[in-house]
């Protein structure tokens, strides 16, 4: 199932040609000739009375009719309907007025990312798109001409038989001649959509000639022929033994590594010795480059620092920095366009995006150090990684801090982060309309959030650290919102201001985490659907589990469920499982779930009285959770040595008891109001 998809994402991820690019700039050419060209749709009407006919036209976003020094034709139109018991013609009547404009503009901005960003799954997209638009136009239009002819007022001085005026033609109506035919503006609509339908079936066209000839030259490829092949040619294949070296700096035939670039051959290597060097670079031809001990590469403060525009080439050993701050052309130290690239042990800092993958396949960047720039707020940061429309890469042993996000997911799938290392930022992850990437053994800790997986399917988050996270109101270890399908197994979630976070997420599996010394270990929203909680470990939270709303979880009941350290009951089997059910929330718990400013009496005495009188007198209604089968020790199978301060410490305080009786007083004004 895997290898089709990619089979199926390869073929329709295959970037427009520049025939295809060049016809959408023909056909975006068109669209403004919808506002000044004319109008959409023309009427006119005809009868002995009126011999010089009445002309109606509509334009995009108004109705006008043909005014002239003793006659308004709108106005004679709307008198004329009226004696038959039609609707007048008023703009307000038409919704159209407000949204066309708005389509046809959003058609514009498609076109134009088309042209820049687009690949064939894109030209496709916007061509149904319009088919849709297209299509629901004409429906609409004849539908308001229906509507028109066949409601007619009983009342009316003049009876006459329900009608349907032309939507296009010419069609006699009691005694009217009636023309109805397309203006300007449609035509122009018409040559854009038009040249759209070409631009796509060549688009199609390209990819499928481009698909059969690799299929050609695989198949061409296998069996014993393509190892006696091999065998016979090898002499003369090229090798990197042939490469040429090219150094860089004192001693080098380079002053400049721009230059040795411009000089060197595809599969060169460049060796840049130590110093500063000018940076924005363009690699344009498959090199391996390599700086001994860390040369710097000094960006122009505009664009990025180094960018790879071509397949197969490799970066190691470079220092990094200076590249521009503009986020929308998304200047990074090293901007990847191209795909098969390596970047390893590389420094950077001082950039606004650390490493930016653009339409990038199969890159791996390993055992960078990504340092953003502290000096500014955190929303004037881009991300250490950032993966835009790039697929099966790896990102492997870097160490990120102080960007705005750690690694950002957009539309890139099958991706595999593993063993890094991220702090002091927004999000570790953060992660948008992407399926099927993997997350193993890294470590996101002192931040608003460890990972923010939003808007996917299909993600695997596993042995992971996640500790530390609380900067900020809304801090959370891991959440996981609008997604389907995803697993989070053997993490470990400690001292975060909330473990886990699931809102609209389905089909969840939490599975063998260590979640301890956490504000709220889970806040599950009711939109959730199918949550599983198995094998866990719950240790020392101030509170195991905030529900809001009623939400459909699975506590793993089959096999055991999962150990918590505040576990009252006992077990006389001595099977390893509690005897009577763990319940996950107490009256305090709900409450602060349907009135976070409660939470301003946590581990108060004011909420300990609570939850010891509701469970004296059951007054309260609130959400039973249970845990059917908790385990009466750790089961989770992961374990950590914590430094002592990355351990939550003690609530409880001075401070809390001396708001103890302000506490008893803001519970009770909450329970009143829960009660009204």
């Amino acid at each position: 199932m895997q290898h089709r998809m990619e089979a199926y994402y390869d073929f329709f991820g295959r970037p427009l040609g520049w025939l295809v690019r060049l016809l959408l700039l023909i056909s975006l050419a068109a669209l403004p000739f919808v506002w000044i060209g004319g109008p959409l749709w023309t009427m006119s009407f005809t009868s002995n009375q009126y011999p010089d006919p009445l002309k109606m036209a509509i334009h995009v976003d108004h109705l006008e009719g043909q005014k002239t020094a003793d006659r308004d034709d709108l106005r004679e139109i709307n008198s004329l309907n009226h004696y038959i018991g039609m609707k007048p013609l008023l703009e307000s009547d038409f919704a159209e007025f407000l949204w066309l404009p708005f389509a046809i503009g959003i058609f514009g901005l498609l076109c134009l990312r088309l042209i820049f960003l687009g690949r064939l799954r894109d030209i496709v997209d916007v061509f149904m798109l319009f088919v849709y638009f297209a299509l629901f136009s004409f429906w609409d239009f004849y539908n308001k001409l229906y509507n028109y002819g066949h409601i007619l007022d009983p009342e009316a001085p003049i009876k006459v038989e329900p009608f349907t005026p032309p939507l296009y033609g010419r069609v006699k109506v009691a005694n009217f001649w009636v023309e109805s035919f397309p203006g300007e503006a449609s035509y122009a609509l018409m040559i854009f959509g038009g040249i759209l339908a070409l631009a796509t079936f060549i688009a199609l066209w390209q990819a499928w000639r481009d698909w059969r000839r690799q299929r050609s030259e695989l198949s061409a490829g296998n069996g014993a022929g393509l190892a006696v092949f091999i065998l016979l040619a090898a002499p003369l294949l090229p090798s990197t033994a042939d490469a040429a070296e090219l150094r860089v700096g004192p001693g080098g035939q380079f002053t400049t590594p721009a230059a040795a670039i411009t000089a060197a051959g595809p599969g060169d290597q460049i060796v840049i010795l130590p110093g500063e060097y000018p940076g924005n670079l363009v690699i344009d031809k498959q090199l391996s480059i390599r700086g001994v001990e860390f040369p710097r590469i000094i960006g122009e403060r505009q664009g990025s620092v180094v960018t790879i525009a071509a397949d197969g080439v490799s970066l190691a050993g470079l220092d990094i920095s200076g590249s521009g701050k503009d986020m929308m052309h998304s200047d990074a130290g090293i901007h990847i366009t191209a795909n098969d690239a390596q970047v390893k042990d590389c420094r950077l800092s001082d950039n606004l995006f650390g490493v930016m993958f653009r339409l990038a396949e199969r890159a791996t960047v390993e055992g960078n150090v990504i340092r953003g720039r502290a000096d500014v707020g955190i929303g004037s940061r881009g991300a250490g990684l950032h993966l835009y429309d790039s697929h099966n890469c790896v990102i492997r042993d870097n160490d990120v801090k102080t960007v705005r996000d750690g690694v950002y997911f957009d539309h890139s799938n099958y991706n595999v982060v593993e063993d890094n290392r991220f702090a002091e930022l927004r999000y570790g992850v953060h992660y948008m309309y992407c399926e099927a990437n993997e997350f193993y053994r890294n470590v996101f800790r002192d931040s608003v959030a460890g990972a923010a997986i939003m808007y996917t399917n299909n993600v695997s988050f596993s042995e992971n650290l996640i500790l530390n996270n609380r900067l900020g109101h809304n801090a959370f270890g891991l959440l996981f919102q609008s997604c389907y399908d995803c697993t989070a197994e053997r993490n470990v979630i400690v001292n975060n201001t909330c473990g886990f976070f699931l809102e609209q997420a389905e089909n969840t599996l939490l599975r063998n985490n260590l979640v301890a010394y956490n504000d709220v270990g889970a806040v599950v929203f009711g939109s959730s659907l199918n949550t599983t909680f198995e094998h866990n470990d719950f240790i020392q939270n101030i509170a195991t589990l905030r529900t809001i709303g009623r939400s459909t979880m699975d506590w793993g009941a089959e096999g055991g469920g999962n150990y918590y350290s505040d576990y009252e009951g006992y077990d006389l089997d001595g099977d390893g499982l509690g005897d009577v059910p763990h319940k996950l929330q107490d009256a305090f718990e709900h409450l602060t779930g349907n009135h976070p400013l409660l939470k301003l009496y946590l581990s108060s005495a004011a909420a300990d009285a609570l939850v010891l009188a509701e469970r004296s007198f059951p007054v309260l209604p609130h959400s039973e959770v249970l845990d059917p089968e908790p385990w009466t020790h750790p089961v989770s199978g992961v374990r950590l040595q914590l430094e002592p301060g990355d351990r939550a410490r003690p609530r409880g305080s001075l401070a809390l008891a001396v708001l103890a009786l302000l506490g008893w007083g803001g519970c009770l004004f909450g329970i009143r109001g829960l009660a009204k």
